[in-house]
Parts: structure tokens; sequence; C-alpha cells
């Protein structure tokens, strides 16, 4: 089982449309079982799906207490909870404050294991102890920006802030770290103008592609942006279009299907 988790320190990157788009690519494509964790406090992964629960991930840091919605065969989530902050959970004041949802994993570890081959865990655009929970478990950080200034220092600040819970997180004899989450990024929304990107896309993809994190860029698209407005995957989108709908978009969907086998590739060990 391999643990994802999306987090970026800046709103309007498109941080949960991957989150989401990624887990139906992995569950209906690559035919992975998949547990979305909804840990974002606006809930958008939660909003995408019909379901209900009693348990949410704010009883996981509270009881242990946990309730897995099965939504296809391969596709499960845990449901958000507005009440996920540092502040509701007291988290500072607990010990092993970035670890509490990592000994609730080494817990439920075997049984978890069984079921899912990935987990996707959208988080809420902060440094939180609660954001910082998330990666200490996690195989990766993916971190999903717009071509912006904005954006590549926000990608900046994620790294930082990654290698500063693996310092925090450490056991105390070996002084070795529990969290071994590497960061990465992709950039999304890229506008064209014709068959070349715009300037300031050039601008931003001259620099970001000289970072050995970086795994690709995805193109803007409205597929994209409504495919959290009707809950469906691009890529269930694309099972409803004709032939030629399907000829007009092969190239962004060759692109997406590119960018999200590389981030596949690394969660699974390997280089991308």
């Amino acid at each position: 089982m391999k643990i994802q988790t999306t987090n970026i320190d800046k709103g309007g990157g498109g941080k949960s449309t991957h989150t989401f788009n990624a887990g139906d690519w992995l569950s209906r494509v690559k035919n992975k079982r998949v547990l979305l964790i909804d840990g974002a406090r606006e809930c958008n992964l939660t909003h995408a799906f019909d379901i209900t629960s009693r348990k949410t991930i704010y009883d996981i840091f509270t009881t242990g207490e946990y309730e897995i919605c099965h939504i296809t065969d391969n596709l499960s989530l845990i449901r958000g909870d507005e009440r996920l902050t540092d502040e509701q959970l007291d988290l500072a004041s607990r010990n092993n404050k970035y670890l509490q949802l990592f000994m609730w994993f080494s817990e439920h570890y075997e049984e978890l294991d069984k079921q899912f081959d990935i987990i996707l865990i959208d988080t809420h655009n902060d440094k939180s102890l609660v954001t910082a929970n998330f990666i200490a478990v996690s195989d990766i950080v993916l971190g999903v920006t717009d071509a912006s200034t904005n954006g590549f220092r926000a990608w900046l600040a994620l790294k930082q802030f990654v290698e500063a819970i693996k310092r925090e997180a450490i056991e105390v004899i070996t002084k070795k770290s529990y969290v071994t989450a590497e960061a990465y990024i992709i950039g999304n929304k890229m506008e064209y103008y014709g068959n070349n990107v715009t300037d300031t896309c050039k601008q931003f993809l001259d620099v970001i592609q000289e970072d050995e994190a970086y795994l690709g860029s995805v193109q803007k698209k409205e597929l994209m942006a409504k495919s959290l407005v009707i809950n469906q995957s691009v890529f269930e989108q694309r099972e409803n279009m004709t032939e030629k709908q399907k000829l007009d978009h092969q190239k962004f969907y060759g692109n997406i299907e590119y960018v999200y086998n590389n981030i596949l590739t690394v969660l699974e060990g390997g280089a991308a």
C-alpha cells in the first residue's frame, strides 16, 4: 500500500481537482484499489460523492474509530470534516503531535493494506499540524500549482515544510526520522496560445523543469474545471464522448495520463 498526500500552501492551484481525477484514473483505468481521504476542511472530495457515514476523518484523530464509504468496486472514501483543525483537535498539546495519524496507521496498517493499493489524501492549503500529520504517513507529497510566482514560492515552502517535519518526527534513541516522504511538483492550468504555451506559463516552466522533483504539467481545460462541479472525472466524461470528441481531446488525455503515470511511478518507488 502506497500513500500520497496532495498539499501546497496556496489556493486555486487545483489540488482537490487532481486528487479527485487521479483517484478515478487509478481505480478506473489502472484497476488499482484506491482509498481517498478527505483531509481538507472544505470537504470538496466528500461533496463529490453521494455518500454518508457516521464517522469522518475527525473521529480518526479523536477516538481512532473510522468508517470507509465504498463508492465503486475499486474506489472508497473516508469523509472529511469541517472540525479538522489544530484547535479543535488540540494537537499542539499532544505528545508526538506530528505522529498522531502515524500511530493510527501503524495500528490499522494490515487491515488497510489488505483492502487498498493506494491511499490519496487531500489537504487544506496550509502548514498546520493536521497537514503535517498527513505528510508524516506519506510516501510522497505532491504539490499542485498554477503558473505563478506565488505558486513557485509555495512549492519552495512545501519542500521546506516536509524537511521540517522530518526533523521534528525523530526516534529518540537512533535520531532517525519516522517520516520518509519525498516532495514532488506538477504544474496545472497551463494555458496555450495556438500550439504554444503563453509567455507566463513558459517562464514558469523554464524554471520548474530544472527541478528534479518536477513530474509534468497539465493543460488548462474546461473538462478539468467542471469535473468537481458535475462530479465526473475527466476519464468518466471521456467514456460518454463521441469518437470525434475523443479525437478533439486526444492531446489533453495523452498529456494528463503521462503526468499521472509519472506520479504513479514515483509513488510506487520508481524513477519518473
